[in-house]
């Protein structure tokens, strides 16, 4: 059975991206997201049956959302500072990115046998995998970039991916790209 590895993403745009990449540094125990493959994922479909590929674009092709706009401020770990294992930034403002997100998790479960994803959604772009990072460094990396914010910037789209593991990484590959035309009338009414 062949099968593709996937997942529902925004890209930020090149201007966020170069606003972002200078803070990737000085921080011991931190394995840096590169610049190209910072997104923000609306959901992690993990290994689908090819044969259920064409189901997940049609269905994601049938979301109709309107345009909306994030800015990328305020750093966090996961899962918390006992063992922080990834270091991020969030998103604000998170209510169009949330409803997004809650169209994109309906179109999955509707389109393939995948079960509704139980963790809760918290939006952010991951900036580092950490590994043996201690919390008080990073601690002390958030605090001294606590000013920091990129954007805002115009959210006009997601895409399918397709993510293949390497020894050197993920290499992701763009399948689809979906534009946000505006949604229904009666959607708008219900802002």
């Amino acid at each position: 059975m062949t099968t593709a590895r996937l997942f529902v993403a925004i890209d930020p745009p090149e201007q966020v991206r170069r606003q972002i990449t200078p803070l990737c540094r000085d921080l011991d125990g931190a394995r840096w997201t590169r610049a190209d493959q910072l997104h923000v994922t609306l959901r992690f479909l993990g290994t689908v049956d090819a044969a259920l590929v064409g189901n997940v674009v049609e269905g994601l092709g049938a979301i109709a959302r309107s345009p909306f706009s994030l800015t990328a401020a305020g750093f966090g770990v996961f899962p918390s500072f006992r063992s922080p294992k990834v270091l991020w930034i969030g998103l604000s403002p998170a209510e169009g990115l949330e409803r997004l997100h809650e169209a994109v998790e309906s179109s999955v479960v509707r389109s393939t046998t995948l079960e509704p994803d139980e963790k809760r959604f918290s939006p952010h772009l991951t900036l580092a995998r950490l590994n043996g990072a201690r919390a008080s460094s990073v601690r002390a990396w958030m605090e001294r970039r606590s000013n920091f914010s990129a954007g805002p910037w115009e959210v006009d789209g997601f895409f399918l991916y397709a993510s293949t593991l390497t020894p050197s990484g993920a290499i992701h590959r763009k399948l689809e790209t979906y534009r946000l035309a505006g949604a229904p009338a009666e959607d708008r009414r219900n802002r």
